[in-house]
C-alpha cells in the first residue's frame, strides 16, 4: 500500500503542468507580496504606539493638519501616504471604542426589554451571547501589527487563490486520466485493486494538499518576517480594517491558528470534492471546469449578492454560500461580524456551525469515491 501511495503520489507531482503552474504562481505572489509590504515600517507608529485617548486624537489631528498643508504644494510621498494612515488608524480606534460601547448600551437596552416581557427564546439568548463576546473585546490600543495582519490576510487572499489553483491543478483530472488512457479497464478486473487504488488516491492526495498548505505558509511568514518583522501579534482582531463590527474577542496571533485550521479543513474537504467531480468524470477538461466553477460560483455570487443587500433572496443566497468549501476556505467570512444560526431555540454562532457543516460536507464525496471504487456502474 505505501508503494502504491507514493506512486499515486508521483503522478500527481510529477506533472509539467503542476511543476510550472506552482512556481509561477509563487513568482507572481512574490512580485505582489513585494509591492504591498513597501513603505511599511514599524517606524510609521513611532511615538503612537499604546493606548489611544482623546489626547493621543487631537495631537494626530494636528500633525495631520500640517501634513496636508504642507501637501498643497507638493505630491504625497510614500512616506505621507503612510502617515496619513497611520492618522486614519488612530481616529478608527478611538472610534471604536465609542461605538462599542454604544452598541453594548443598545444591546443592554434589547435585553432588559425582553426581559420585562418575561421573554425567553433565540432571540433574547441571541442578543446576550453577543454582548456576551463583545464586552470581552478591547481595542483601545494601537501597535504596528502590519506583520501580522498581513499573515492573517494572506490565508485569505494570495494563499486562498495558489490553493485553490494547485488543488484544481493538481487532483482534477486523478480519476480522468486513468479513463482516458484506458488504465481503468485494468482496475475494474479486480475489486480490491480498484478500492486500493481509490485508497491510495485519496491518501496521497491528502499529503498533496497537506504539503500545499505548509509551502504556502512557511512562505508566507519568512517573506513578511523578512520585509516586515515579527510585530503586531498582541494587536486585537478589530485592529484589521473590516473586521470593527466583529464581536470576537481574539488577539492576531490566537486567529492565526484557527484561520489555519478552519483553512485547512476547508482545503481538504475542497480537494475531496474535487476527487469526487473526477471518479464521476470521463474527461479531464469536463472534471477541470466543474471543480473550478465550484470554487468560483461562491466567490462571483457572494459579491453580486453584496450589491443587492435589499433583496431577501440574494441576501439568503449569500448566507447559504457562507458555508461552501470555497468560502470557508477564505474564512474571514464567519468572523466578520456577528451572526448565528437558530438551533432549536439556542443561537449556534456561523464558525461552530461552519465546522459541523465541513465535517458532514467530506463525508459525501468520500462514500460517493468509494461507492464508485466498488461499483463503477453504480453512480
Amino acid at each position: 500500500m505505501k508503494e502504491l501511495i507514493r506512486y499515486e503520489l508521483l503522478k500527481i507531482t510529477s506533472k509539467k503542468s503542476v511543476r510550472y503552474t506552482m512556481v509561477i504562481l509563487f513568482v507572481i505572489l512574490s512580485v505582489l507580496m513585494y509591492r504591498d509590504v513597501q513603505g511599511l515600517s514599524d517606524e510609521q507608529l513611532e511615538g503612537w504606539e499604546g493606548k489611544v485617548d482623546s489626547e493621543v486624537v487631537s495631537q494626530a489631528k494636528k500633525e495631520e493638519q500640517q501634513l496636508l498643508f504642507k501637501l498643497q504644494d507638493r505630491v504625497a510621498s510614500k512616506q505621507d501616504e503612510v502617515m496619513l494612515d497611520t492618522y486614519r488608524q488612530i481616529y478608527e480606534t478611538y472610534e471604536f471604542k465609542k461605538t462599542r460601547e454604544s452598541k453594548l448600551t443598545s444591546l443592554n437596552e434589547q435585553i432588559s426589554q425582553h426581559n420585562r416581557e418575561g421573554e425567553e427564546n433565540f432571540t433574547i439568548r441571541n442578543l446576550m451571547l453577543e454582548r456576551s463576546l463583545l464586552s470581552k473585546v478591547s481595542a483601545n490600543t494601537i501597535y504596528f501589527d502590519e506583520p501580522a495582519e498581513h499573515m492573517v490576510d494572506y490565508m485569505s487572499t494570495y494563499g486562498f487563490a495558489l490553493l485553490g489553483v494547485m488543488i484544481l491543478m493538481g487532483l482534477s483530472t486523478i480519476f480522468t486520466q486513468e479513463y482516458e488512457t484506458g488504465v481503468h479497464r485494468l482496475l475494474l478486473s479486480s475489486k480490491d485493486g480498484r478500492q486500493k487504488v481509490a485508497h491510495a488516491k485519496l491518501i496521497s492526495s491528502l499529503i498533496y494538499v497537506l504539503g500545499l498548505l505548509f509551502s504556502s505558509i512557511s512562505f508566507a511568514l519568512l517573506f513578511y518576517y523578512l520585509f516586515l518583522g515579527h510585530e503586531g501579534w498582541n494587536a486585537s482582531l478589530q485592529s484589521i480594517p473590516g473586521f470593527w463590527d466583529s464581536p470576537y474577542p481574539l488577539e492576531l496571533s490566537i486567529y492565526f491558528w484557527v484561520k489555519l485550521l478552519y483553512h485547512s479543513v476547508a482545503s481538504v474537504v475542497f480537494s475531496l470534492v474535487v476527487i469526487m467531480i473526477s471518479s464521476l468524470c470521463r474527461s479531464s477538461v469536463v472534471s477541470f471546469s466543474l471543480s473550478g466553477s465550484i470554487f468560483l460560483f461562491p466567490l462571483i455570487a457572494t459579491k453580486f449578492a453584496l450589491l443587492q443587500t435589499d433583496n431577501k433572496f440574494f441576501t439568503s443566497v449569500f448566507e447559504v454560500l457562507t458555508f461552501s468549501p470555497s468560502q470557508i476556505m477564505r474564512v474571514d467570512p464567519l468572523f466578520i461580524e456577528y451572526a448565528a444560526i437558530n438551533i432549536g431555540g439556542f443561537p449556534l454562532l456561523y464558525p461552530i456551525f461552519a465546522f459541523f457543516i465541513l465535517l458532514l460536507s467530506a463525508s459525501v464525496p468520500i462514500f460517493i469515491i468509494n461507492k464508485r471504487s466498488k461499483y463503477p456502474s453504480s453512480i
